[in-house]
C-alpha cells in the first residue's frame, strides 16, 4: 500500500509537469478503487473509496477541466455505490 504521504512528494518531484502530477493521482485513484472493488471486508472496502476520491479531488484541483479525472471519480462512484450498497 502506499504512504499518505506520496502526495506531497509527487507535488515536490513533479512541481512543473501538471500533467505528470495529475495522471499519478488519477492512476493511485484508480488502484485505490480496484481495491475497494475487490475487499471483502467493508470497513476496508470503504477505506479504499474514500482514499480513491481523496486523489480524485487532489487531481481535480490542479486541473478541474481535465476529462481523464472525471472518468476516474465516476468510474470510482458508481463502483462505490455499487459495492457499499
Amino acid at each position: 500500500m502506499f504512504p499518505c504521504s506520496f502526495g506531497t512528494e509527487i507535488d515536490d518531484y513533479y512541481s512543473e509537469e501538471k500533467y505528470d502530477r495529475i495522471a499519478i493521482l488519477n492512476a493511485l485513484g484508480a488502484y485505490y478503487s480496484n481495491l475497494g472493488k475487490v475487499e471483502t471486508n467493508k470497513r476496508e472496502r470503504e477505506e479504499y473509496f474514500i482514499r480513491a476520491t481523496q486523489y480524485y479531488n487532489k487531481a481535480s484541483r490542479i486541473d478541474q477541466d481535465e476529462p481523464t479525472t472525471f472518468v476516474g471519480k465516476g468510474r470510482s462512484s458508481f463502483s462505490a455505490n455499487w459495492y457499499l450498497s
